[in-house]
């Protein structure tokens, strides 16, 4: 029997996505669900395992008794082991240009290969037997192959120089390598709206050789594209005509739960909010009020997804710093991440910054990305967080030691007022570069180029209990830049006097510079350095712009007696 599918439709999206540079082989591995889970990541007979291969070139491929194989790395430099089980693709197989397929459990959809209705049709990566590599074999040749879940144990001590090759391209053998994708790849059973997943190619076809830049968590399509929607930016909802609780199945799929629409204002259920899954209250989004948040209250991690590929991104993300006082003897922490690229379902704890005493962690981040972490030491120590801009590249060990990813910018906001801020990257895909920015500082690094991927948010807590009311997921909103001047607290076009008593009387201000939403002595510093602005520049004028002391006790004194006023009123 031979088998030929015509695939217009992947024809019509690899030629709008797929840059011709990066194709290394005609067919590919594109689509992996090694291990299928329910919604609370509890195991499940897998119905939907399936590997798809994918005939990126112009012309048909005779893929009769190609095989796949399943390399287990080990738990033991040495160790590694073929699975017990190769799958042989049937006489008679062409497999047409640009097109899918698909050898997995029945029933899964566009099955060209039926293994079955066995609970393990391929290997489940454990902590047992580390990482599997997936290979597609012709006779002797190696054709292409996918490691998963590399962060487990000997990694990739255990792979050979074809596999790393195929893998992790650059990377040589014996030497410790890294690569293949780092983080844990199960499919979860999504609750509706939301949609599972697999570990699949950003665009059918893309093989560079590093499944850390190739490869992503995208939503499941067996014998169909991969590819998404490509934009230049991703825009954040806007939610204040949303009702509380609406879960935002448009714009994004997630691991475990879809982000949901929240009143930063008032404490979730346990205070009596409904459906506003809000942990503590804290001020109003500066965009308009209502927020989003990206949070699975039963506890541990979770990860979001853009229904798209993006290059760009802004948004207000609100950045809790108060102490965590929970005085338990181990670390407690959590940590978000606002990023391009993708990162694994259960989001593993990062520890990029030395916070907690891991010495390797699973965290799949890839890409680029804004990584928030807060921390309390052990036995009831100090809480630190830390605002970090990192180059994740195609991921790894996060572990401080390791430098798998590259820290670009350290901002500790450990003494800071916990508040809203802008975070932001710009991502040109030709030349690598990089325009990072933190409220109203910027940053620049160039990376590699031709980056895939979208935007994500992350987080994972090491909390005490479910749903904990010292936990700050990630709250976040649409940006949109202000049209008056920094500084220019009452808005009246000018940074003047009246701007210092606003600050004084505490607010509320318009057109921050610093801490967005809270009034700090960092907004009195962004005022004195831009004294006497008119325009929207931003400027930063001398310290001779400032008022004299002298003119400054009358501010002061007016200052005064407008508090004295208003308690008066108040009492």
């Amino acid at each position: 029997m031979s088998f030929i599918r015509s695939g217009a439709l992947g024809v019509c999206f690899a030629v709008m996505f797929l840059p011709r540079q990066n194709v290394v082989a005609q067919v590919v591995i594109n689509e992996i669900v090694d291990d299928e889970r329910a919604a609370d990541s509890t195991q499940v007979s897998d119905t939907r395992e399936f590997i798809e291969l994918y005939n990126a070139g112009n012309s048909a491929v005779d893929i009769s008794g190609w095989t796949l194989k399943y390399w287990q790395l080990g738990a033991a430099t040495g160790a590694g082991s073929y699975f017990g089980t190769t799958d042989t693709i049937q006489a008679g197989t062409l497999l047409a240009s640009h097109d899918y397929f698909v050898i997995g459990a029945n029933g899964v959809p566009n099955l060209d290969l039926d293994l079955g209705a066995n609970i393990d049709l391929f290997p489940d990566s454990t902590t047992a037997i580390g990482g599997t590599i997936f290979e597609l074999w012709n006779g002797a040749t190696l054709i292409d192959a996918v490691g998963m879940e590399t962060y487990r144990n000997q990694e990739l001590a255990n792979a050979d120089q074809a596999q790393l090759d195929q893998i992790a391209f650059g990377q040589t053998a014996g030497s410790t390598p890294r690569g293949g994708w780092w983080g844990q790849t199960l499919s979860n059973n999504a609750n509706a709206p939301n949609v599972p997943q697999s570990l699949s190619r950003f665009t059918d076809g893309l093989d560079r050789n590093v499944n850390g830049r190739d490869l992503g968590m995208l939503p499941i399509t067996p014998g169909a594209t991969n590819n998404l929607p490509q934009n230049a930016a991703h825009t954040i909802a806007n939610v204040d005509s949303t009702a509380v609780g609406t879960e935002l199945a448009t714009n994004y799929y997630a691991s475990f739960v879809l982000p949901r629409v929240i009143d930063p204002t008032t404490v979730g259920p346990a205070g009596g909010g409904g459906n506003n899954i809000n942990t503590t209250a804290v001020p109003a989004s500066p965009q308009g009020g209502l927020a989003i948040i990206a949070y699975d209250e039963t506890g541990g991690g979770n990860a979001v997804y853009s229904k798209e590929l993006v290059n760009e991104f802004s948004l207000y993300a609100y950045i809790e710093t108060a102490d965590l006082n929970l005085g338990q003897t181990a670390v407690q922490s959590e940590a978000s991440t606002y990023g391009i690229g993708s990162t694994d379902p259960f989001f593993g704890t990062p520890n990029q910054a030395g916070l907690n005493t891991l010495t390797s962690t699973q965290n799949g981040n890839t890409g680029i990305g804004w990584l928030v972490q807060r921390a309390e030491a052990a036995n009831g120590g100090a809480t630190t967080t830390l605002l970090q801009l990192i180059d994740f590249n195609d991921g790894g060990d996060s572990v401080l030691a390791d430098n798998d990813w590259q820290i670009k910018q350290t901002i500790d906001l450990s003494a800071s007022a916990s508040g809203w801020h802008t975070l932001s990257i710009d991502y040109d895909p030709t030349t690598g570069n990089v325009i990072a920015k933190y409220d109203h500082n910027t940053y620049n690094f160039t990376t590699a180029t031709d980056l895939v991927g979208t935007f994500y948010v992350g987080y994972r807590e090491n909390l005490p209990g479910t749903g904990n009311t010292v936990a700050r997921p990630p709250t976040y909103d649409l940006y949109i830049a202000p049209a008056g001047v920094p500084g220019d607290y009452n808005n009246n076009g000018v940074v003047d006097a009246a701007d210092y008593v606003l600050w004084r009387n505490g607010g509320p201000l318009q057109n921050e510079v610093s801490t967005i939403g809270s009034v700090t002595a960092e907004d009195y510093t962004a005022w004195r350095a831009r004294f006497g602005n008119t325009s929207g520049s931003g400027s930063v004028q001398t310290a001779a712009a400032v008022p004299e002391p002298g003119t400054f006790l009358l501010v002061l004194a007016g200052a005064a007696m407008a508090t004295a006023a208003r308690r008066r009123s108040l009492g």
